[in-house]
């Protein structure tokens, strides 16, 4: 089989297996040292797909194989693209298949929409987020190595570039309505204000409709006023959920001026 007789099978295809990283919840990631694309890695076989995540695994990345039924495998294939994700690398039966993602499901364009109706997206952001915490969360955590130190250095220039979507609710006080932050709390742990990096991952926290989209950016966030107990942000709860304290932000918007 090559690339094209798959890409024509998709759509009769009843699933697909996706390697999926256990750090950060989404798609693992890799770059290709040759072509230098970043990778994401499909099976057509249930056993084919488990015995490469447990490669994954000895070798130090802790990852499963997910199940994506072809009802969610359009949407799941597009969603690639917020991941910042270029390539497609799929094992059916003794082929090995390598291809754009744009060959095998359209990229959403809001081209023609005006600026401020297009939906948030930040893919390179997510994209060195993915990196950064493949490798630094791995074991007992590698934070203090040279590679992740420069993984983190390009995650921080994305994070300073990037928007962001902030959640609020409208209340009423006193016959006055006021928009009031969201918080999050787990037991044992600071509270946090859920913020997110793009359309997708806010889809996975907006369930109920309730909550309503406010647009920041990371200079906005080191100046909002938090409770003494909320400890600072947390980046995509659903997936990478990564930790911006009130600390951290500040130093990062102290050192890039």
């Amino acid at each position: 089989m090559n690339k094209f007789e798959f890409i024509k099978s998709l759509p009769k295809r009843e699933a697909m297996y996706i390697i999926l990283s256990r750090l950060t919840r989404l798609p693992y990631v890799a770059c290709n040292g040759e072509t230098f694309e970043d990778e994401v890695f499909g099976f057509t076989e249930e056993a084919e797909a488990i015995a490469y995540a447990k490669e994954l695994c000895e070798d130090g990345q802790p990852v499963s194989a997910l199940k994506i039924e072809q009802k969610d495998l359009p949407k799941y294939l597009a969603e690639l693209f917020a991941y910042g994700v270029t390539a497609l690398v799929v094992r059916a039966g003794a082929d090995v298949l390598s291809m754009e993602l744009s060959e095998v499901v359209r990229r959403p364009s809001f081209d023609k929409l005006p600026e401020k109706m297009r939906p948030l997206e930040n893919p390179a952001l997510q994209l060195s987020m993915i990196y950064y915490l493949q490798e630094a969360r791995k074991g007992a955590g590698n934070y203090d190595t040279a590679a992740v130190a420069e993984q983190e250095e390009e995650m921080a220039v994305n994070l300073l570039r990037s928007k962001y979507i902030l959640p609020v609710k409208e209340v009423e006080v006193n016959g006055q309505k006021m928009t009031q932050l969201l918080l999050m709390k787990a037991p044992d742990k600071p509270a946090m204000v859920p913020i997110f990096s793009d359309v997708v991952e806010f889809g996975r926290f907006q369930k109920d409709g309730e909550a309503k989209a406010a647009v920041v950016d990371f200079e906005k966030m080191a100046q909002m006023p938090l409770p003494e107990d909320v400890e600072g942000f947390m980046l995509n709860p659903a997936s990478s959920a990564l930790v911006l304290s009130k600390e951290y932000i500040k130093k990062e918007l102290q050192l890039n001026r």
